[in-house]
């Protein structure tokens, strides 16, 4: 064999050696960006099962809080009172001595409980036959003029009957689907700015009820009772620091002016529903889970029933 032709074996061995060196580099590349995927997917699954669980657990305990809570005892203290703040989860685990977990966690939960019943219910604008209920129609209009958004009570009205009313023919496609949530008012054609504000005196439950006067702000209070001003709603608001144990108490402390009357169907001083909220922060992201209770019954036979739920998506802080 020549030089030449050794060479050129020799050439093309080493040229052979140097793909083959690649395509395993490459290989073993893919195989470890693969398992690294596959790890980095394992745990941010496991995270998120995590906070799902630690949500759960939240709403869970808003249940126990709402189930005990006695709005017969208008001096004591309710679910509304006080927020749970921010607060580390490994703290939490560590007051329970049988807990073992990993105090490095870095995870922080907080959640809060609200009357629902505090805010004006968008369910009573319409009838069982489809149609705008006139005097609601009147006290809902007050509430928007009181809160500056005039334009959206007429919007939100129409809107709702239309919706009604579509369903109710099974002309869905004609017009927006009811809603049964504050937030899908959106699809009425009410504007984000004007939701939001009107998220802060407004709720939508399954039912009809009663605007409880012992949570409500002032404006709920002044659309809810006709003949009030927005002036005596102000002053029922400070007077009720003890909470009013009656609707009757109102009239006999002469807390309204005489020619006003309390319907019993519009107003309480109790509530059923109440909406719980929980948050957890993991690492850099939170999610929020926010939940429409329901209590049935009353004392140690109450129960309480999730009636809505909804988690918000996972969202960098």
């Amino acid at each position: 064999m020549s030089p030449r032709t050794r060479h050129s074996q020799s050439g093309a061995a080493l040229l052979l050696a140097m793909i083959i060196v690649t395509l395993v580099s490459t290989i073993a590349a893919g195989m470890v960006w693969q398992q690294s995927r596959a790890i980095h997917v394992e745990a941010a699954e496991r995270a998120r099962a995590q906070v799902g669980w630690m949500l759960h657990s939240g709403i869970d305990f808003a249940r126990e809080v709402v189930r005990r809570f006695d709005d017969a005892n208008p001096q004591r203290d309710q679910p509304w009172d006080a927020d749970l703040a921010e607060t580390r989860l490994s703290a939490l685990l560590a007051a329970d001595r049988d807990n073992s977990a990993d105090a490095s966690l870095d995870a922080f939960i907080s959640g809060r409980i609200s009357d629902a019943q505090s805010r004006y219910n968008l369910h009573r604008l319409v009838g069982v036959d489809g149609k705008l209920v006139e005097v609601e129609a009147k006290a809902f209009t007050r509430l928007c003029e009181a809160i500056g958004l005039p334009d959206s009570a007429a919007m939100v009205m129409s809107g709702l009957v239309k919706a009604h009313a579509a369903q109710a023919a099974d002309r869905a496609a004609d017009a927006a689907i009811a809603p049964t949530r504050v937030e899908q008012l959106i699809w009425l054609g009410v504007d984000p700015a004007s939701l939001a504000r009107l998220m802060e005196f407004v709720e939508l439950l399954p039912v009809d009820t009663p605007v409880n006067l012992n949570t409500a702000r002032r404006e709920v209070i002044y659309a809810a009772i006709d003949g009030i001003s927005l002036s005596d709603a102000e002053r029922l608001v400070r007077v009720r620091a003890t909470r009013f144990a009656s609707i009757e108490q109102l009239v006999s402390e002469r807390l309204l002016a005489p020619t006003i009357a309390l319907d019993p169907g519009r107003v309480s001083v109790k509530t059923s529903y109440f909406v719980a909220e929980a948050t957890v922060r993991f690492e850099d992201n939170a999610i929020t889970e926010r939940a429409l209770l329901e209590r049935q019954g009353a004392g140690a036979s109450a129960t309480v029933v999730v009636r809505r739920s909804e988690r918000f998506p996972l969202r960098a802080t």
